[in-house]
């Protein structure tokens, strides 16, 4: 009979401390851990000093799968304690509600998630401080109060709940309540705050949420306090995440469980108080650098991001409820995405000298992440919010006008991509839960029109207007060359 592993408590946490044979926020007592040899501990808490003696707690706005896959493992690993929160947003449907709360409670019960990375023998275990909802329609309830303080008291706040304006102002409206806290308590020690969200084309999500917390505070009556707070004690570092966390799921055990690649990578702005510490013990992926970040976040998008894309919108032509490595497995769609990523090299050696051999490189291990089978990566996942990753400085329009300019040709292999991701809007599921693709099919679903000059098509409309293909001047050479680009995309969207 296997030996009992002895029983350990996380750390705790004001408000709230959760884990084992230690009652949660609801009062109910966590289960015993599991027999030895059914999990590994994420990481090992640093010597005592290594941080200076601080007591350094992490707090993660978003019960998702990067948060979970990413995050919070490399803070957990630097000797953070970590707290989740979950957002509960006004608009939220009932069932998607009923699922954050699920998630939450599953955390509070065991006090601990599980990170499946794909090819290791077992589970990683991963063990939180702390977990709690916070209800963006009732700030002051009991519950959302606990949220509120076990941040305040926080040494960093990561968020990654989205980048859309929504999302964005339910974490800006959290992240008040929680400046306005630590100034009424006092609470003076240097806080990071900063977004694990992918760049929306050449904006970072931290500078996204920066810049709407600002505005959410500017309309607020207590303005200069609040403003006087973050200029003195807060930075906000720029973070490029890579990390494909294909999954999340609560086993049968009651256990949150998000499945993750090997690789992982944090790029950070050197404007930060803790990220030192996290660089230092929370592994070798951890790089920080202002120059460094900015060439990660071009490579990311235009290579990784862009095969990624590419994979998911040309393999739901035949299969959309299907996996990426399902769409690569097909000769066509591998050669597809693999030959535009070689006319994306082409692109960044004739901008920047990048050589062959490191355009290799790259090109090969992106196709060898995106492809692994073991992540079960739906292609409905990678292919959600089209109309963002169709934007004229993102993955899609972003890579195909930066091969455009720097080769001097259109590839049609990106072009072909292009029209791909507008087929999938067109053909989406009128009850799907897209709502991103529901928009784009209705724009390219719409009855053309004749103007008194000029006729004009739904599909030219999206790609003006959209995308932001062709809006200069009628004589400019960069109009001129784009007319080419939106001429290859729509001879191909007239095939599909």
């Amino acid at each position: 009979m296997a030996k009992q592993r002895p029983q350990k408590t996380t750390p705790a946490a004001s408000g709230g401390a959760v884990g084992p044979n230690k009652e949660n926020t609801q009062g109910k007592v966590a289960p015993p851990p599991p027999p030895e040899g059914t999990r590994k501990p994420a990481g090992a808490r640093p010597a005592k000093g290594a941080t200076h003696g601080l007591r350094l707690r992490a707090t993660l706005i978003g019960v998702g799968r990067l948060n979970l896959g990413l995050m919070g493992p490399l803070f957990r690993s630097a000797g953070f304690d970590l707290i989740l929160v979950n957002l509960l947003r006004k608009e939220q449907t009932a069932q998607a509600r009923q699922d954050s709360q699920r998630r939450v409670g599953c955390l509070q019960r065991c006090g601990h998630y599980l990170l499946e990375v794909v090819g290791a023998t077992l589970p990683q275990q991963v063990d939180c401080a702390g977990a709690y909802a916070y209800d963006v329609a009732s700030p002051s309830s009991g519950t959302s109060m606990r949220a509120v303080e076990a941040a305040a008291n926080s040494h960093v706040i990561v968020s990654a709940v989205g980048t859309g304006e929504k999302s964005l102002n339910n974490a800006a409206q959290f992240l008040l309540h929680v400046a306005r806290h630590r100034i009424q308590k006092n609470i003076d020690h240097p806080l990071d705050i900063c977004s694990a969200d992918n760049p929306v084309g050449r904006a970072f999500g931290t500078a996204l949420l920066r810049n709407v917390l600002r505005d959410v505070i500017y309309s607020e009556p207590d303005v200069s306090a609040l403003s006087s707070h973050l200029r003195c004690h807060v930075l906000f570092p720029l973070l490029l995440p890579d990390r494909i966390c294909s999954d999340l799921y609560v086993n049968q055990r009651e256990e949150l469980c998000v499945r993750a690649e090997q690789f992982n990578e944090l790029y950070c702005g050197a404007n930060s108080h803790y990220f030192e510490y996290v660089q230092r013990f929370g592994g070798q992926g951890v790089k920080i650098s202002s120059f460094e970040l900015e060439l990660a976040r071009i490579l990311k998008l235009s290579m990784l991001s862009c095969a990624h894309a590419l994979a998911a919108y040309v393999g739901a032509l035949e299969n959309p409820s299907g996996t990426i490595a399902d769409a690569l497995q097909k000769p066509e769609v591998y050669n597809l995405v693999n030959l535009a990523l070689v006319d994306v090299g082409e692109a960044h050696f004739q901008r920047s000298g990048w050589s062959a051999q490191a355009a290799q490189d790259y090109r090969r291990n992106t196709m060898s992440r995106i492809g692994d089978p073991r992540l079960r990566d739906p292609i409905e996942r990678v292919a959600r919010d089209p109309i963002r990753k169709l934007g004229r400085y993102d993955r899609l329009v972003g890579t195909a006008c930066l091969a455009l300019y720097n080769t001097g040709e259109v590839s049609d292999r990106l072009a072909f991509g292009i029209a791909s991701a507008l087929a999938y809007a067109r053909d989406y599921p009128v009850h799907g839960k897209d709502e991103q693709a529901r928009s784009l099919q209705q724009m390219l679903n719409a009855q053309p029109t004749q103007k008194p000059t000029i006729a004009t098509n739904p599909l030219r409309d999206v790609l003006v207007n959209v995308c932001e293909l062709a809006k200069g001047s009628d004589f400019s050479f960069g109009k001129k060359m784009e007319e080419s680009l939106i001429a290859r995309i729509e001879h191909f969207y007239g095939l599909l």
